[in-house]
């Protein structure tokens, strides 16, 4: 046993050690919180930019958004590769199975499997650049910039009355370049007012041949023609040869039907309506536009 002043000094060493393990905890959770709250921040003010509506964004918010867009953007094509090395092996093949077993009695035993035949993701886009929904097709474009850039599965058109293809544009230039190119109106007339049925009539005529049965065909737009004929054969006419056609309407379904919104005729045509005003409702939709 120990003399009294043994078990003092002990006792007091080891309260010194509690001390300075609490002290190395201490800073180590305070170095810890330092370096985490920054990313916290930065997560919780994506986080609230993403649920704001584009149309409501300054210059600098925009600018953070599209840093979001193009994360997104690669997130998608990761995903949609993950996937697709996921589902290389097929269904069980019964009788390739039973064969092999019969020649090794069953020891061992190795299933066979059917490959799987691949299909590539083949994305079609066809974006209202109207001013009226400049705040939406600006993002989409970028979307569908980066993913254009990542794969080759990906037709993208801009329209306002007349139709024009983005797709060299965004093999060729910056993001920003190419932004800046489709504003400008070198693809097609900025200007001119909305004309959803001589867009689709034009997309139905010259470039129907690109749409096949494993092809996703999604508009951007509001739907909204100017009174003009809406178009609504030719969108018929793509969406019997497409496997599924999507439209993206940043307006609320409330105002659908109203004025010269066609938006009730268009989606008895469409596999999927969905309404996306802003970058949180884009990632409940974004996994629509690719399939295997």
């Amino acid at each position: 046993s120990l003399e009294p002043a043994q078990a003092d000094a002990v006792a007091e060493l080891f309260r010194r050690r509690q001390r300075e393990i609490r002290a190395q905890l201490r800073r180590f959770a305070e170095s810890q919180q330092a370096t985490a709250a920054p990313r916290l921040r930065q997560q919780l003010a994506a986080d609230e930019l993403s649920e704001r509506p584009f149309a409501g964004l300054g210059t600098t918010e925009l600018a953070a958004l599209r840093t979001e867009v193009d994360r997104m953007a690669r997130q998608l094509i990761a995903s949609i590769q993950r996937r697709r090395r996921c589902r290389q092996v097929g269904r069980l093949d019964v009788a390739k199975t039973l064969r092999r077993a019969a020649m090794t009695k069953g020891v061992p035993f190795e299933p066979a499997f059917r490959r799987r035949r691949r299909h590539r993701p083949h994305l079609i886009i066809l974006c209202d650049i109207s001013d009226s929904v400049r705040h939406v097709s600006q993002f989409m474009l970028q979307l569908v910039y980066t993913a254009a850039r990542l794969t080759d599965g990906v037709r993208a058109f801009a329209f306002v009355a007349d139709l024009g293809e983005l797709t060299d544009v965004f093999r060729r230039h910056s993001i920003e370049s190419a932004i800046a190119t489709v504003a400008a109106g070198s693809v097609v007339n900025v200007l001119a007012n909305s004309n959803y049925g001589s867009a689709l009539s034009q997309f139905a005529n010259r470039h129907l041949g690109v749409v096949r049965r494993t092809s996703t065909v999604v508009v951007i737009g509001d739907g909204r023609s100017n009174y003009h004929d809406p178009g609504l054969d030719a969108l018929a006419k793509v969406r019997s040869s497409a496997g599924r056609l999507l439209w993206i309407n940043p307006e609320s379904e409330s105002l659908w039907g109203f004025g010269d919104s066609a938006m009730n005729e268009y989606r008895k045509i469409c596999d999927h309506v969905v309404v996306a005003g802003n970058l949180q409702s884009f990632r409940r939709v974004v996994d629509l536009l690719f399939y295997d």
